[in-house]
């Protein structure tokens, strides 16, 4: 799947990263839906980038996980200052801080 988005063009993967985040934020509409667990994507990965900025403009509240000594839990983030470069992996990513 990797090898897959790794050689899908521009063009199509912008193409296919619209049409999830329109599910997404169908989905998200729900004024019923106020808390919301996401990842931020990495740079092979769908950008739903534009879902989680709609969301936080809707007042929803985002979490986002956290891997602190081998353990995985979910913080809020309100902004993208509330991120930082991923260490633990060392790889170009931001996580919550």
């Amino acid at each position: 799947m990797k090898q897959l988005l790794a050689n899908l063009p521009l063009k199509e993967k912008e193409h296919q990263s619209a049409h999830i985040c329109t599910q997404l934020q169908d989905i998200f509409s729900d004024p019923q839906i106020q808390r919301i667990g996401l990842i931020v994507p990495l740079p092979n990965e769908p950008d739903i980038r534009p879902v989680i900025e709609r969301c936080r403009i809707k007042k929803k509240t985002l979490y986002f996980p956290k891997i602190e000594n081998g353990v995985m839990y979910f913080v809020t983030a309100d902004s993208r200052n509330d991120f930082i470069p991923d260490k633990l992996f060392e790889r170009n990513i931001l996580v919550p801080q």
